[in-house]
Parts: C-alpha cells; structure tokens; sequence
C-alpha cells in the first residue's frame, strides 16, 4: 500500500484527522468505495474563463494574453466580447454552458457515490454561472437543499477595523490632547471630587455673538462634549443668554471661564458680587498658540481636515 492509501486508511480508520492527496478527481474518486464519506466540501471551476485560464474556459471565446495583460493594468479595463474575468456566459455559445454542465455533472456524480447516504456537499459557485453548477447537481443525483451567500463589497478593506485605521492616519492628536486637558483644567479647579459641568451654547446665542450660525447644530455639540470622559454632564445653555438663569439652575461652586472669554468672565464676575454668592470664577488659561482650546478652532480644524 502506498504512503497516500496509508494515510487515507488512517483517516477512514479514525486513527488521523486528515490527509492530502494530489491527483486528477475524477481519477481519484473511480478508484473510491462507494459509501466511504460523510460529507464533501469542494470549490469547482466557475466556467467563466478565469484569468483566461483554458482550464476554466470549456471551449469557450479564451481571453488572449494581451487582453489578459491588459486587463491586470487597468481596473477599469473591460470586454465584454472576451470570456473572461469581466465578461460574461451570455455572449458565449451555448456549447460552452453544455460542456461544463457535462464536465461538473460527471464528477459531482462520482462524489455522490462515494458519499454515504444522507451526505451533504458544500459546493462553491460564482453568481454569474451558479445555475449551471446546480444544474449539474441535480443532473449528478443531488438534491439542492439550501443555499449560503456571501455578500461582499469589492474593493472594501477586509478584516480591517476602519475607526482604527482612520485614527492611525491622524495628525491632530496634539489638537484633541488639547481640549481635554482644557477641560481637565477647568475640573481641577474644583478640587478633590469636584463634577464637571459644561454649558453648550445655544445655536442662536452662537449666531447673534459671532454673526453666523454654528457649524454643528447643538444637540449634536452636546452629545460629543458630554461624550468626553473628563466630562460629567453637558447641558444646553438658556436661548436668551441668561448667566444668572444658568448659574441659578446649577449652583456651582466654581466657575471656569475660558481664556478668550473676556466678555462672559466679566458678566459672571458681576452677577456673582451683585448676588453675594460665595461662587468662585477662576479662567483657564491658554495651552498654546497651535493648540485647540476653543470650539472655534475645532471647527476650523474640522474644515480644514474635509478641504
């Protein structure tokens, strides 16, 4: 007996798992017992003249080797009048569908027989030519019980993780580090334990201070500051701007005032001495020119990132 029969007995024995064998199928499967396997798994030729390989063509219209070249240099590169990779079975004569019919047909026969009964195969087909392999399925002896389909879409990255790829082609993670140590700053300034609330301005309070309206509407800039770790609760500002109105609903302890707010710092200041609070204002400073460290500069940061 020789070493590959060895190896199958083996398998057939239940003394190994598997074993490979390299051989013509149709050769391989006539000298097999009939009623040896329990199930077969196989991926066939699609009879669509792959890569005008001849194999896959049945006497089919075989692409040249210029088209072929041709059509590796150039994604965009088709003919429809080839039988190839992008063309397709309907221009071809219907001898061609007829001999792989024929071909499939005589070997999944094989396979049948050498299947026990009630054994399933899995069989590989290309959309384009997948009613010619169940034809000759069902020509073969076999039922069509189910069908398993994979969608894909071609050209997309495969078992990619596209946030993280995205965020590896990132060069502003100085610019975010930015914003949360701002934030940061702001809660330190509370103490130990302290909560960090932040006031997300109003879009009509935006447009009547800066003339124009904000880029992202309000909702969405609360969800994505709230969303930060550092942060505690995010909240919308009052429509008609009113730092008592705020200060008054939230009763903090300390108020952080950003670096280029001169105007809302002074406001604060004086509604806090007018009512007696013992509310302490403190202004975070400035991380750096380059630095984002206001809504503003994220914004343009944004829009510059999509030019």
């Amino acid at each position: 007996m020789s070493g590959a029969k060895r190896d199958l007995a083996a398998v057939l024995a239940g003394e190994r798992r598997w074993c490979v064998y390299v051989a013509d199928c149709l050769d391989w499967l006539k000298v097999q017992p009939a009623n040896t396997f329990d199930s077969m798994v196989t991926d066939p030729p699609a009879g669509i003249g792959f890569m005008g390989r001849e194999w896959d063509s049945f006497g089919g219209v075989s692409m040249s080797a210029e088209t072929s070249a041709k059509q590796r240099e150039s994604r965009y590169y088709t003919d429809s009048n080839r039988f190839g990779c992008s063309g397709s079975p309907l221009v071809q004569p219907k001898e061609v569908r007829d001999r792989f019919i024929a071909y499939m047909t005589e070997r999944l026969s094989e396979c049948l027989r050498v299947l026990k009964p009630g054994g399933h195969a899995l069989v590989w087909a290309l959309p384009r030519t997948c009613h010619w392999t169940a034809t000759a399925c069902e020509n073969a002896g076999f039922e069509i019980r189910d069908k398993v389909f994979h969608l894909f879409g071609q050209g997309f990255p495969k078992s990619l993780d596209v946030s993280k790829a995205i965020d590896r082609q990132r060069d502003d993670w100085s610019d975010i580090e930015a914003v949360v140590r701002f934030l940061e700053a702001a809660k330190k300034a509370g103490g130990k334990n302290a909560r960090l609330v932040v006031i997300i301005a109003r879009d009509s309070t935006v447009e009547k201070r800066k003339g124009k309206k904000p880029v992202m509407p309000e909702n969405q800039r609360c969800a994505l500051v709230e969303s930060l770790r550092v942060v505690d609760c995010a909240i919308l500002g009052f429509k008609d701007f009113d730092i008592g109105q705020t200060v008054e609903e939230i009763s903090p302890d300390v108020i952080a005032i950003g670096y280029d707010q001169e105007g809302v710092e002074r406001l604060v200041k004086d509604y806090v001495k007018r009512r007696r609070l013992k509310t302490r204002v403190v202004k975070v400073g400035e991380f750096g020119a380059d630095e984002l460290n206001s809504s503003s500069k994220i914004k343009q940061k944004i829009v510059q990132g999509f030019r």
